[in-house]
């Protein structure tokens, strides 16, 4: 069997950032972040709620520019030093909070 050859290419133009700097969350904070109903938005929404990067606050809409790799390490690095709860919390209130919101037409 051959070995297939796969070649990533970086997104040019995409956001690069060198340093995050995390404030402790407030339940405020995962309050309004729990107003996304699927879970990568809701990470999000937490992200950029208590981290700056290089020196600034990123929109939602900026930190869809973040490599899929830097969201996910800075995910797991959130959850891994207990700044949202351990990975399981975390999951476990997201997956509350969908279950507890309004459906639409209620």
């Amino acid at each position: 069997m051959s070995k297939i050859k796969i070649t990533v290419e970086k997104n040019p133009g995409k956001l690069s950032i060198k340093n995050v700097t995390v404030r402790e969350p407030l339940v405020e904070d995962l309050l309004e972040a729990q107003k996304f109903q699927d879970n990568a938005r809701m990470s999000m929404a937490l992200i950029s709620q208590i981290c700056t990067f290089d020196g600034r606050r990123l929109t939602l809409e900026e930190l869809e520019q973040l490599p899929l790799s830097d969201f996910l390490e800075l995910s797991a690095e959130l959850a891994a030093t207990g700044l949202v709860g351990s990975a399981e919390q975390f999951s476990a209130l997201s997956a509350t909070a969908v279950s507890d919101s309004p459906k639409s037409g209620e």
